[in-house]
């Protein structure tokens, strides 16, 4: 069932990154069919390869990324693998509460302020 929940957000978020950049790709060579057309001014030039073509190219990357809260979400062990190699303070919040209520409970009685009063 996590297998099959990761599959699907994978997919989907595959999808949803590479929508951009196929879309650039269809828009502009339906407009431009020639690419060395000599009619496309330099301000189109510029919107099309400087903005567009990075923007898009840039979101597409971001899927690499998303794979990896993909499987911490959907893969209990893959969760557990992370959650055992990071340091307590970036831990998800619920394993940090239990990991300070065990050092809390651990500390002798003793051990917390004693400051004397030096009127």
């Amino acid at each position: 069932s996590s297998g099959i929940n990761a599959e699907y957000g994978i997919a989907g978020i595959y999808c949803l990154a590479y929508v951009p950049f196929m879309s650039y790709h269809v828009i502009y060579y339906n407009l431009y069919p020639d690419i060395s057309a000599a009619d496309m001014s330099l301000k189109t030039k510029a919107f099309f390869y400087l903005q567009l073509f990075t923007i898009t190219n840039a979101i597409s990357y971001l899927n690499n990324l998303a794979n990896l809260f993909v499987y911490y979400i959907s893969i209990k062990s893959f969760k557990q693998f992370i959650n055992s190699k990071l340091p307590s303070g970036i831990q998800a919040h619920g394993n940090r509460e239990s990991s300070v209520l065990s050092n809390v409970a651990a500390k002798p009685s003793g051990t917390l302020s004693t400051q004397q009063s030096t009127i």
